[in-house]
């Protein structure tokens, strides 16, 4: 157990299948913390987990943690308890990390940190801007909103793009979603994507993901509740796919924050009506 004047009274919770840049960037920024790889009886518990073909057994993961100078060890669910001995506990912003925090961090406010990788590429130079129907925003709630799907996209596992999208009614948020994987945030790295054998702008059919713009859809018919006449604020003007969502679902106005680089959907869009706006500032 830390002590409890310590200024190593951190930990560092993980299920770490394969080290990657991600994962380095994230210890590297808590040197002083203590990291737990979850081990085995976690992963069990999540079937889906054992399909990672490239996944290291967790003491392994240890091993090269360990060469490269942190501090480390696995972490099983018999454990569990040692975690709430520090006064601090980082984990990974990732599903299976919030459902660690869910279970065993009761009580605790643990720190999420995204270890996605991201594609550090100019994708402004490569991006058709979308003709905002001559409507131009700059009111502040406009950008708040705006502000708030930009930060909902960076939780996304997505590399390429991170999408985050916020449906709004009455002047409040209802519903927040972002490009998701399924059967978990580890998808991507574990099966890969059709996408990577295509330039950007191409076959922007071709995705495995969920958009957040499709999802919140989901959310809003899972919960029963309409979308008629909501807004739906976008970091990213809609694919094709989640505009004749949009249509459908009733939303009478769309705000991004940039453009698309197929712009079959801004026709769907304004054929069902519905009122394109740019948010500028963000």
């Amino acid at each position: 157990m830390p002590s409890e004047n310590s200024v190593n009274n951190k930990a560092l919770v993980a299920y770490v299948p394969a080290l990657h840049a991600g994962y380095l960037a994230l210890f590297a920024k808590h040197p002083e913390a203590h990291i737990f790889v979850l081990g085995k009886s976690f992963i069990d518990a999540y079937p889906r987990l054992n399909r990672d073909l490239r996944a290291l057994d967790p003491p392994k993961i240890v091993t090269a943690l360990t060469a490269f100078g942190l501090s480390a060890s696995v972490l099983e669910i018999v454990d569990a308890a040692k975690v709430v001995a520090y006064k601090k506990v980082v984990l990974p912003d990732e599903d299976v990390s919030r459902d660690f925090a869910q279970k065993y961090l009761v009580g605790i406010t643990p720190t999420f940190e995204s270890i996605f990788l991201r594609w550090d590429g100019t994708l402004p130079d490569k991006q058709k801007e979308v003709t905002p129907d001559r409507t131009t925003s700059k009111e502040q709630f406009d950008q708040e909103f705006m502000r708030q799907a930009v930060a909902e996209g960076q939780r996304s596992a997505d590399w390429w793009r991170q999408i985050g999208a916020v449906a709004v009614q009455n002047g409040k948020v209802i519903f927040a979603a972002h490009t998701r994987y399924f059967p978990s945030d580890q998808a991507l790295d574990i099966f890969g994507t059709p996408r990577s054998n295509v330039d950007f702008g191409e076959r922007p059919d071709l995705y495995i993901s969920m958009h957040g713009e499709a999802d919140i859809v989901a959310q809003a018919a899972k919960a029963g509740v309409s979308l008629v006449g909501a807004s739906l604020y976008t970091s990213t003007f809609p694919c094709i796919n989640c505009a004749f969502l949009i249509a459908r679902a009733g939303i009478s106005k769309i705000y991004y924050a940039q453009g698309y680089s197929r712009l079959d959907s801004e026709g769907v869009l304004k054929g069902a009506g519905i009122e394109i706006i740019f948010v500028d500032g963000v």
